[in-house]
């Protein structure tokens, strides 16, 4: 589904359903909802939510309901939504954002496409103020129930890779979708791995990558992408092109290197071969009583041993450097925007004098001027998180940017 996301003004609509697991039971609770954040990150770890609910015990129209959408559960109270939770034990949250271009009116039921985030409730935390009963939900999507079931004492012999992918899978209700085709035997032992880890290894053995599919029950096999060029520009400055996202909020923190030796071993995948292929980098520094550190990183996108053996140097030459971490922000949220993608980043200017010759803010001020332009800490960066929050102030999104190196590494 496409999103429509500009750096104008845009009107938020939100939904948020409770599901009981062990009934299928489900409830519209949007109009208790206060405020909700979904958080993204990259496709080996798991999206989280949280959520905060005022449980009156008389109908209301407070909350998000009021403000941003209309729907159904006009007669349930906040007894009625406490009953139900209290009563059940294991519960999923589906919660459905978008923007539109034009604010809805009274009576008028907008339009949702797939949900932003679907999975399970995590923990609950009860309160009881002035204000009355509160309820504030916290959650991961399904790779959560991944993570936290170990395959201890379990094996396979000579079982396809795909349908030990399907099996672990399938016990938490996760399908794969699309199959993908040519995968081949192995032999596995679990020893306490968690089925994530058993699913990205054996993936990432096939030449893949294994994601959830944000909003759904769908894990996606696919090959990695061939490029990691930069999919959006993020713009600090009022002078944004047409595309672009300008911020609100920016800050920027500078790590020097730890004093550790660092060794780097990459691995990519020889389509030609059907085979996993590796370089190592070894530190070379002279770094007395220092300790020395393995870093392994991922580009299945590479298939020759040249290739990896100058990444993996990059990389090592990225670890004994000083790094950054962008903290930044938009007014009005950019749902588009997802933990794991490639952005770039410009207009931030004040940092050492360098010659600019892009086509950006920076560069045209050097060419009127003569001089050199400062661009900050402008160019690419990883997206290691997103988070995505609806409330009384409308709607945010929150960015924290990573060097590019980051989205290659192996937790």
């Amino acid at each position: 589904m496409e999103r429509t996301v500009t750096g104008s003004l845009t009107y938020p609509v939100a939904r948020v359903k409770l599901r009981r697991v062990d009934g299928g039971e489900e409830w519209d609770i949007t109009r208790f909802a206060e405020s909700l954040s979904v958080n993204t990150t990259p496709w080996r770890a798991a999206d989280t939510f949280s959520l905060s609910l005022a449980l009156p015990q008389m109908p209301h129209l407070d909350g998000l309901q009021q403000r941003l959408s209309y729907g159904e559960g006009g007669s349930l109270t906040g007894e009625d939504v406490r009953q139900f939770i209290l009563k059940g034990q294991d519960f999923e949250v589906m919660i459905y954002l978008e923007c539109l271009d034009e604010p809805l009116v009274e009576g008028q039921e907008p339009e949702l496409g797939p949900p932003i985030h679907w999975g399970r409730v995590d923990s609950e935390s009860w309160s009881l103020d002035t204000g009355g009963l509160r309820l504030s939900l916290s959650g991961r999507d399904f790779v959560g129930l991944l993570l936290d079931k170990p395959l201890n004492d379990r094996s396979w012999d000579a079982v396809n890779r795909l349908d030990i992918i399907k099996e672990l899978a399938d016990e938490v209700g996760v399908k794969v979708d699309p199959e993908p085709t040519g995968f081949s035997d192995t032999n596995l032992i679990g020893d306490g791995d968690s089925s994530w880890s058993i699913i990205q290894r054996l993936a990432h053995d096939e030449g893949c990558i294994a994601y959830l599919q944000p909003g759904t029950r769908y894990l996606r096999l696919e090959k990695p992408p061939e490029s990691y060029d930069p999919e959006r520009t993020l713009v600090w400055s009022a002078l944004a092109d047409e595309g672009e996202l300008p911020l609100r909020s920016l800050s920027v923190d500078r790590h020097p290197p730890a004093r550790e030796k660092y060794k780097v071993t990459v691995t990519g995948y020889n389509v030609e071969k059907a085979e996993i292929i590796e370089a190592v980098a070894d530190d070379e520094r002279e770094l007395p009583d220092s300790n020395l550190v393995e870093k392994r990183y991922r580009r299945m996108d590479l298939n020759d041993e040249k290739a990896l053996r100058k990444q993996a140097q990059y990389l090592l030459n990225q670890l004994a450097s000083y790094e950054v971490e962008v903290s930044a922000g938009l007014q009005g949220g950019a749902l588009e925007l997802r933990g794991g993608m490639m952005v770039k980043l410009r207009g931030t200017g004040g940092a050492l004098p360098v010659e600019h010759k892009g086509s950006g803010v920076a560069g045209s001020r050097a060419k009127r001027t003569g001089r050199k332009a400062a661009v900050g800490f402008d160019g690419k960066y990883h997206l290691s998180k997103a988070a995505h929050s609806l409330g009384s102030g409308g709607l945010t999104t929150s960015l924290t940017l990573q060097p590019p190196y980051k989205a290659f590494q192996v937790d």
